[in-house]
């Protein structure tokens, strides 16, 4: 059992490293759960996702129908408009020069609407500024493709504090082959994990929830959320927008998908800029987060899984790494709480800001988006639609000054697997790091 003073969230109050932008959010978040309690707090959320949904698909038929005007029918009737856009479909068909926005501006645009209100606090809203009765954006972002890794975590390089890099995983929705470049989706395919796992507590003990191969297509949820949760939502939806064009409930789910992968990434967001905003180190966020960490879901204690053994303790230790990084955990406690928490940016910033806007445990889901064999993905890619011409700055991102490029080195990563016999170990695997 845990050694930690059983304790309510609510009674907790987190040590952001005297950063007063974040303790203001989470005092006026905090005030908000109260009142409405957390199932009422969470269906909030809930309904704002499904217009951050809504708005995405309607920018991108918008997008579409003015430079495609009739074909935008035929190339939905077998491909998925949202993979369609994120595709390099300028390879595949005749050039009408009409420029359009990297594919995740559409997302992250709805994402930080102002209107909708993810990410309101109080009478404000993060990425945004009034004047008058207008909202002003006063966060900016440059999106680019991570087009080598097929594991779906977006990745976030802040380079000052209004100005930030969003990396999307390319081969998570989208078909690759070294010969066709990235195509779109096939209509009716859901975006689909490999393997993946989640924190766990069994008989006391740590443990891990696998989701293997058997279990694809059920086991979906995506940083806390299910997609199959908003069924309903999306079948009302797909009623009242006949302009949608053979639109389905497999595309709304990606479409949610990719939604949740990049909410997470702008918690990250969020947490680094407001600590450049206060002239702070965004690394030096305190870790490992702890039960009261996760607000919303009102953890005690006893809800939090422990090794059970010194010698498991010393492993989960080592694969830290970085004697640093050992130093900070130690600082808070002998105790090892793994899973929940890491020191790649899942800290307690990062878990209390994602609980409050989003609701839910924000740090581990599915793993490693599914890849087909090269053989599947030539055939996948036969048939090909056409395409339009996308220009060199298609959101704007160069209004701002572009940052320089970095160099990233291969670091170890340490990952769990789970053996025959039913033990948990943990292996190497290169990653790459972007410094926060």
């Amino acid at each position: 059992m845990s050694s930690l003073v059983k304790e309510q969230s609510t009674d907790y109050v987190p040590d952001f490293g005297s950063n007063q932008i974040m303790m203001e959010i989470y005092q006026a978040k905090m005030q908000e759960l109260e009142e409405l309690e957390p199932d009422a707090f969470k269906e909030v959320i809930h309904v704002k996702l499904v217009r951050v949904v809504e708005k995405i698909v309607n920018r991108m038929y918008q997008e579409a129908q003015e430079p495609m005007g009739k074909y935008v029918e035929g190339i939905t009737a077998e491909f998925q408009i949202f993979s369609w856009f994120a595709s390099e479909w300028e390879k595949h068909g005749i050039s009408t020069g009409k420029t359009l926005p990297t594919q995740p501006h559409f997302f992250v645009q709805a994402l930080i609407d102002p209107d909708i209100g993810l990410f309101k606090y109080s009478d404000k809203c993060y990425f945004h500024r009034k004047e008058g009765e207008e909202w002003k954006q006063n966060v900016f972002f440059i999106h680019k493709w991570e087009d080598r890794e097929t594991g779906y975590s977006a990745a976030v390089a802040s380079k000052r504090s209004n100005l930030t890099e969003v990396w999307t995983n390319h081969k998570a929705i989208c078909l690759y082959s070294r010969d066709k470049g990235f195509t779109p989706l096939p209509r009716g395919k859901l975006i689909d994990f490999d393997w993946g796992y989640e924190a766990a507590k069994v008989q006391g003990e740590p443990a891990y929830v696998y989701i293997d191969k058997e279990r694809k297509n059920i086991y979906r949820n995506v940083f806390g959320w299910n997609p199959e949760t908003f069924t309903n939502d999306f079948q009302e939806m797909l009623k009242v927008h006949p302009e949608w064009y053979n639109m389905d409930l497999v595309e709304l789910q990606n479409i949610l998908t990719e939604t949740l992968i990049l909410f997470h990434e702008l918690i990250h967001v969020l947490t680094n800029t407001a600590r450049q905003a206060e002239g702070q180190d965004p690394e030096l966020e305190l870790w490992p987060a702890m039960p009261q960490d996760y607000p919303v879901e009102q953890f005690t204690a006893d809800d939090w899984p422990d090794f059970p053994t010194k010698k498991a303790a010393k492993n989960y230790m080592a694969a830290l790494g970085d004697k640093d990084e050992v130093k900070n955990f130690k600082k808070r406690g002998t105790t090892i709480w793994p899973f929940f928490t890491d020191g790649n940016g899942h800290g307690v910033e990062f878990c209390n800001m994602y609980s409050l806007f989003a609701g839910m445990r924000g740090q581990t889901t599915l793993c490693a988006v599914t890849h087909e064999k090269r053989k599947e993905r030539i055939r996948l890619q036969k048939k090909l639609p056409g395409g339009l011409k996308r220009g060199e700055d298609p959101d704007g991102s160069s209004k701002k000054p572009p940052p320089p490029e970095q160099t990233q080195k291969p670091k170890k990563k340490y990952v769990p697997k789970q053996g025959e016999d039913g033990t948990t170990t943990w292996v190497q695997e290169l990653y790459i790091k972007l410094k926060f």
